[in-house]
């Protein structure tokens, strides 16, 4: 076993890319809120993007590793000891069996990912180690981590890396999420849609894996009355009240509320990094920038150098 828990923190969860293509089986995908910070963690242990790795939503993870291996930690920015002794974020470093590794609480941003070399041994299930706890499935046995559990790893120790400065994520409590149109779009008038685009919204207390509720201006379409069907990952949706939800990681798989259309899945992840009060705003994007801009950002991942560190 690589590590053990000492303390889970407020929500700590085994993800890995997630579990995609059983929708009509009514699970949805789960995996990384802010798969941006996710993939740079294995990066930096070199291992392949979508090993199973911990999500910590705010801190407070504590750790007593078993073996000698080579951890990284990135995502939301907070303070990492070992044995008492500040490590950097967004470089890997060796870790001794014995030593404690203890995780603080961000100051902004709410998300950081725990990669270890190797990635976390755990078995899959549908095609994923990722934990819906909604649905009890994934992780331990569908349950958040807890004091007490082991997470089983391989040992490995690699070389020490760090991402640099001018590329590592940048969280901030205002933010623009890029909206690709979808069919239900007719639903909603032109001075409805103006409305979404020229206003500000606020994320509310209602956020979570699920989806993230926002306050503002309202939006409201030509009907409510609508068969329920399929949701995607960012669908927004708009409920009876008019107020934006954005869906989330672990989302429902099927809904009636009008859809505008979805976020672009690289904004997600600075979504998921808001806390309560962030301000956000929506812009339309054409589904080929789109894809190319993801495209970018995924060649980035995967080719950018990391420097060495001694």
């Amino acid at each position: 076993m690589a590590f053990e828990i000492v303390q889970a923190g407020m929500l700590s969860l085994i993800q890995d890319n997630g579990r995609n293509g059983y929708a009509e089986l009514g699970l949805t995908q789960g995996g990384p809120m802010d798969p941006l910070s996710f993939y740079w963690a294995n990066r930096l242990c070199s291992n392949p993007l979508e090993a199973s790795s911990v999500e910590v939503t705010f801190g407070g993870l504590q750790l007593v590793c078993h073996q000698d291996c080579t951890i990284a930690i990135t995502g939301a920015p907070l303070k990492v000891l070992l044995d008492d002794q500040a490590m950097p974020m967004w470089s890997s470093f060796t870790v001794k069996a014995g030593q404690k590794l203890e995780l603080g609480h961000p100051a902004k941003g709410v998300r950081s990912y725990l990669a270890v070399s190797g990635g976390f041994k755990i078995k899959p299930q549908f095609g994923s180690t990722s934990t819906v706890v909604r649905e009890q499935i994934g992780g331990l046995a569908g349950k958040a981590l807890a004091k007490g559990d082991r997470l089983p790893g391989e040992g490995q120790i690699q070389p020490h890396q760090m991402l640099p400065f001018a590329y590592r994520p940048k969280f901030s409590q205002q933010i623009t999420l890029r909206l690709i149109a979808g069919y239900q779009q007719k639903l909603f008038s032109s001075q409805q849609k103006r409305r979404l685009f020229n206003s500000e919204y606020r994320v509310t207390d209602q956020c979570d894996r699920m989806g993230y509720r926002l306050s503002g201006e309202k939006v409201n379409a030509s009907s409510q009355q609508l068969v329920s069907e399929g949701i995607c990952l960012g669908a927004v949706q708009f409920p009876a009240d008019g107020q934006p939800i954005v869906m989330m990681n672990d989302h429902q798989t099927i809904g009636g509320y009008p859809k505008m259309g979805a976020v672009l899945s690289l904004d997600l992840a600075q979504l998921a990094q808001c806390q309560r009060g962030a301000i956000v705003r929506f812009v339309a994007v054409e589904i080929g920038e789109a894809q190319q801009l993801l495209k970018e950002q995924f060649d980035k991942i995967r080719q950018q150098a990391l420097v060495p560190v001694s």
